[in-house]
């Protein structure tokens, strides 16, 4: 019943972050209007414990051996998990009672003390649910391979990896090290880790394989993103496993 659970929230997940910013809404409105009080907090806190529960469900699960095919970016993406969506909502709720708290204390001496925890948690609610609802983890793109993290984005010129020295982890790391042979080719935004990738929602093993295949391959590069290249991408890599 679970993995069922995690699979609906994955597929649905822009659904779900758009009710979850609603409902945020409606609970910072509450908030503001109903006193201060303990018992007030036992639902939501119960709410963010269910969620943090599932997160952590769906981080332990074992990461899949595969892309999906985007052809509209184009793109191979990894498949999207649960667990960065119960976070974001997570950090909705809390941005909520603590907006709700800033604005039940508007007209006293509390509202100066209150404005900066408001400030911070809308900023990282946005923040997460921005991510999330872009995606995130790793892209292979015709031009490259792409990392979209919470903080920002790290491009990879295929040309800026070498021909067959990409490392093939020995078990499943939680971030799969990549080597540049032109470090001058990568481009940065934001903070991101320059030289790792993150494996948090597909298999490392898995990822280094198919990098590698296109190092190896630049003629195949240019049909990244087609459903055709990631029928032959699963055939030509079973046929190297045989």
């Amino acid at each position: 019943m679970i993995a069922t659970i995690l699979r609906a929230t994955a597929r649905h997940r822009r659904t779900i972050l758009a009710a979850g910013v609603v409902v945020a809404v409606v609970d910072a409105a509450a908030a503001a209007l109903v006193p201060y009080g303990g018992q007030r907090l036992i639902p939501v806190l119960a709410v963010v414990g269910v969620l943090l529960s599932l997160g952590l469900a769906s981080w332990l699960q074992r990461r899949p051996a595969m892309f999906v095919a985007q052809p509209d970016v184009p793109a191979f993406d990894g498949p999207v998990r649960a667990g960065p969506v119960y976070l974001a909502l997570c950090v909705l709720l809390l941005a909520a009672e603590a907006v709700g708290k800033l604005l039940r204390s508007v007209g006293t001496s509390a509202a100066l003390d209150s404005l900066l925890p408001a400030i911070s948690m809308l900023f990282f609610a946005a923040l997460f649910v921005v991510a999330t609802w872009r995606g995130l983890g790793v892209q292979l793109r015709p031009e490259g391979v792409r990392v979209r993290e919470v903080w920002g984005t790290l491009t990879v010129p295929w040309e800026a990896l070498p021909v067959g020295q990409t490392h093939r982890p020995a078990d499943q790391p939680t971030r799969l090290r990549l080597v540049c042979a032109r470090p001058e080719l990568v481009r940065r935004r934001g903070r991101v880790a320059k030289e790792t990738l993150p494996t948090d929602n597909i298999d490392a093993q898995f990822l280094a394989d198919v990098i590698r295949y296109y190092v190896l391959h630049p003629e195949r590069r240019g049909a990244i993103g087609t459903e055709v290249e990631h029928r032959r991408l699963q055939d030509a890599l079973g046929d190297q496993q045989r």
